[in-house]
């Protein structure tokens, strides 16, 4: 396809703009994708990542009816997929990055399209976020994992390896840290700390002060469950503890979040726990008003420091 076709909108004029502060950390804004793209570059906002979760072209409705969306046709979705890509690709700081999660339906279209924009040696990984919950067919196997296609915009790209390891004080079943009070830290001289734990009078030591690397399969983090409190009526909503890994791994300190398809706004809350400056968009009023519901139940002083931008 010929990319040059490929304009971004006028940015829109909004009619309200709610809680506008003179220093934000994040901006909340209810359009489509390209006319958030188009203000934010109006704005010089330059992104370190930009993650999207775009509709996964399912062709059926999610969610009830007063907070959910139709999952648009395969061949409806693209298109736009393609375009948001594209302009996303040029806003993004030369040292960043797009996360693009997906699931099996479209995720072999959307990484030639990746490869197409970003150039097939930008392509970093494939990630596997693979999880148990979801239904159990009887002519298939389960389908259990989403795909997270990661690109860099250049060659030198931002990578913090240090928060790319696997958190063993993590429980796998519920996402929960777990706390080992029953083991006695020692700091040895090298600096490394050996734990140990007395037991039928024999002193047994573990040196496991180093968590293992993250490798691209990701199975330590639970799909939210039904009654999980974190969770919202919005039926495709992602769990926090997978957002606060990408951004440790992915975005600079002092560094720059968009997510323009936001949902529930999980981005929006792991960037607010982790001190990062944050912008995306939704085109669902509800999700708009969910996201920004969570926001001010679970950060401190939102009101003061996020704007709400609504047409």
């Amino acid at each position: 396809m010929n990319h040059n076709n490929f304009c971004l909108p006028s940015p829109p004029l909004f009619k309200k703009h709610l809680s506008a502060v003179a220093s934000s950390s994040g901006r909340l804004f209810h359009c489509s994708a390209l006319e958030c793209l188009a203000v934010l570059a109006e704005d010089s906002f330059i992104p370190d990542l930009v993650y999207i979760d775009p509709p996964f072209g399912k062709n059926r409705y999610f969610g009830s009816e007063e907070t959910g969306y139709e999952d648009p046709k395969p061949s409806e979705i693209l298109k736009s997929i393609e375009e948001v890509i594209y302009h996303v690709k040029n806003l993004l700081d030369r040292t960043g990055s797009i996360i693009i999660h997906v699931d099996n339906t479209l995720s072999h279209h959307i990484r030639i399209i990746g490869d197409t924009i970003f150039g097939g040696n930008n392509f970093r990984n494939q990630i596997i976020w693979s999880y148990r919950t979801g239904g159990r067919p009887h002519n298939s196997y389960p389908r259990k994992y989403d795909t997270l296609l990661w690109y860099s915009k250049s060659p030198n790209y931002h990578f913090n390896s240090t928060n790319a390891v696997v958190d063993t004080n993590r429980c796998s079943s519920c996402g929960q840290k777990l706390v080992r009070n029953h083991l006695k830290k020692t700091l040895m001289p090298d600096g490394s700390i050996v734990k140990s734990i007395k037991s039928g009078g024999k002193t047994y030591t573990y040196n496991d002060d180093r968590n293992p690397t993250l490798t691209d399969v990701w199975n330590d983090i639970p799909h939210l469950h039904q009654l999980d409190p974190q969770r919202t009526h919005w039926p495709t909503q992602k769990p926090v503890a997978l957002l606060e890994r990408i951004l440790k791994i992915h975005v600079p300190s002092g560094g720059r979040v968009i997510d323009l398809f936001c949902g529930s706004g999980t981005t929006f809350i792991a960037a607010e726990n982790l001190g990062i400056t944050w912008a995306g968009c939704d085109i669902e009023k509800a999700a708009i008003d969910i996201t920004w519901q969570r926001l001010t139940e679970v950060c401190s002083g939102a009101e003061e420091r996020i704007e709400r931008f609504e047409k």
